[in-house]
């Protein structure tokens, strides 16, 4: 990893609102080891005690104010939790488009990693979201 990616991380999470959460370095390593060898979950979601997923507004602001190594932390009603880090930002069809890598563990069941790219309109609306 690279080291300027990894102080970032050990420093500051930022979440949707734009705040920032200080975070044990420890539950992102785990996430993202668990994630890179498709490992069980095995409770690990519950107990990073991260904030829950964002509303439809909330992860359009992050969109928004996202910037290369903008990263943010995730856990959801269902008991999944997220790493998201962004890697790239550029317009499309005149909006935001925000790539960023992801590992997740689904509660009770494996982890995994991933790409994604969610795009904001012109109007800064979200209206996309597909896979890299």
């Amino acid at each position: 990893m690279h080291w300027c990616a990894t102080a970032i991380v050990l420093l500051t999470l930022t979440c949707a609102g734009g705040g920032v959460l200080a975070q044990p370095q420890s539950f992102t390593d785990e996430l993202v080891r668990k994630a890179e060898s498709q490992g069980p979950e095995s409770g690990f979601c519950a107990t990073t005690s991260w904030p829950p997923g964002p509303s439809t507004e909330e992860f359009t602001a992050f969109l928004k104010s996202a910037s290369v190594g903008t990263s943010k932390v995730n856990l959801f009603a269902d008991g999944k939790c997220e790493l998201n880090r962004v890697t790239r930002t550029h317009m499309e069809n005149g909006g935001k488009c925000v790539t960023y890598d992801f590992w997740t563990c689904e509660k009770g069941r494996y982890c995994g990693k991933g790409t994604l790219v969610d795009c904001l309109n012109k109007a800064g609306v979200f209206v996309t979201r597909r896979n890299n």
